[in-house]
Order: C-alpha cells, then sequence, then structure tokens
C-alpha cells in the first residue's frame, strides 16, 4: 500500500504540474507555490481516500468498488481541497469552474492511475 500512496501523490503532483503548464506557468519556477497550492488537494486527498477505504486490498482488488470510489473520492477531495485553498493560509482561490476543471482533469489522472493498481493487483 505504501506504493499505492507514493502512486498517488506523483498522480496529484502530475496533475498540479499538468495545470500549471496549461497555464504558460512552470512547477520549478516557484516550487515553494506549488508545494503550498497541491498541499490542500494533497490533504483532502489522504483524509478522504483514508475514510473510503481506498487504501485497503479488499478494495482495491476490484473494479466494482475502485472505479465509483475513487471517482466520488476525487470529487470530494477537490471540493474540500479548493476550501481550504480559499483560506488565508493558501495562494489562490478556487471558483466554481476551477473546481469543476479540477474535478474533470483529476479524475483523467486518478481513474486510470487507480484502475492499473486493480489491474496489477488482480494479475
Amino acid at each position: 500500500m505504501a506504493a499505492v500512496l507514493a502512486g498517488d501523490l506523483v498522480v496529484l503532483f502530475a496533475f498540479v504540474a499538468t495545470g500549471q503548464y496549461a497555464h504558460s506557468y512552470y512547477f520549478w519556477q516557484d516550487l515553494a507555490h506549488t508545494v503550498l497550492i497541491t498541499i490542500p488537494f494533497v490533504l483532502a486527498w489522504l483524509s478522504l481516500a483514508s475514510l473510503a477505504r481506498l487504501f485497503d486490498p479488499d478494495t482495491l482488488g476490484t473494479y466494482r468498488l475502485t472505479i465509483p470510489l475513487v471517482a466520488g473520492t476525487w470529487i470530494g477531495a477537490s471540493l474540500l481541497g479548493g476550501f481550504i485553498r480559499s483560506t488565508a493560509l493558501f495562494p489562490g482561490d478556487a471558483p466554481p469552474m476551477f473546481l469543476l476543471a479540477n474535478i474533470g482533469f483529476g479524475m483523467l489522472f486518478f481513474v486510470p492511475w487507480r484502475a492499473f493498481v486493480t489491474w496489477r493487483l488482480r494479475h
């Protein structure tokens, strides 16, 4: 499960870096800023993924459980992460269009990754 956790963090970082790139910003230009905008979503994802048992081998062993749980958990993590990011503790904001894009594009990163994890555990 440590590898799944590490993979989740890599996927989340790739998602944030891709979003920054789409806005002509490169994560290495200001690593502190990149870390600060990533932290709310890491906290939200790790909290909700743990609650949803997304690190449990029984959950990960079946697509029927994994795919809908990952999708639902990412929606919750996007909203919670956006709320955390909207506080004075972190840079940026989370307007509704940002949250919708975050949910949609985040699914493109997390669902295939976790489907791969399930496939790997089954084979």
